[in-house]
This record gives structure tokens, C-alpha cells and sequence, in this order.
């Protein structure tokens, strides 16, 4: 999924934000259709915590996207094997240039991303 198709889900398909899941935490933003699943954890300061707590989203969600910001990003990218294990997306943000995706796992499910 590029920038644009997120824009494009964002508008029409986004479910809610800040929605608290039982038993999983807090989901920051889930996006949704028929077919797949996302959900995305966005953390500012501490990508290590950010990536457990979007790694319990993995239980019902289809695509899971740690959100953190572009001056985090270079230290998160040097673990991106545990990011792939994990089956946990990694996208940084920056407020001028957007969203840079990193990684994008397949969704889990056999829906298409």
C-alpha cells in the first residue's frame, strides 16, 4: 500500500481511533474493509515498547504498521529482522515529507495489502 492508497483508506474506510481492544491494548488507528484488517500503533519516543504493544494487535488484526517518527526510524531500521519475524510493519513519519514505509508485511489472513 502506497501513500496515496492509505490517504484513499483513510477517507473511506477508517473505523475508528483510540479504540481499546480487551485484552490487546490500544489500537491508535484501525482501518478496515471486507477484506483485510489494519490496524496501526503510533509511538513517539520508545519504538522497543511500541513494537510489543502493535505485536498484540497480530492476534485479530490482518496487518499491523508501529508508526514512529523519522528521527527514530535509523535506530528501529538496524532491527528490522525482528520486525519481519514479528510480522509487525515499520513506517516512520514526518510531519513535512509524510509517511515513509519501511515495511509492509502480507496480511495474514489472504487478503490483498
Amino acid at each position: 500500500m502506497d501513500s496515496e492508497a492509505f490517504a484513499k483508506a483513510w477517507k473511506t474506510r477508517f473505523y475508528r481511533c483510540d479504540i481499546i481492544v480487551p485484552g490487546f491494548g490500544k489500537a491508535d488507528l484501525i482501518v478496515g474493509d471486507s477484506e483485510v484488517l489494519w490496524v496501526f500503533k503510533f509511538e513517539t519516543s520508545d519504538w522497543q515498547k511500541g513494537l510489543i504493544q502493535a505485536y498484540r494487535h497480530c492476534a485479530y488484526a490482518d496487518v499491523v504498521i508501529l508508526v514512529i517518527p523519522k528521527d527514530k526510524l535509523r535506530t528501529a531500521k538496524r532491527h528490522l529482522r525482528t520486525f519481519r519475524k514479528l510480522k509487525v510493519g515499520l513506517w516512520g513519519f514526518d510531519g513535512k515529507r509524510g509517511i515513509r514505509m519501511i515495511y509492509t508485511p502480507m496480511p495474514r489472513r489472504g487478503g490483498k495489502a
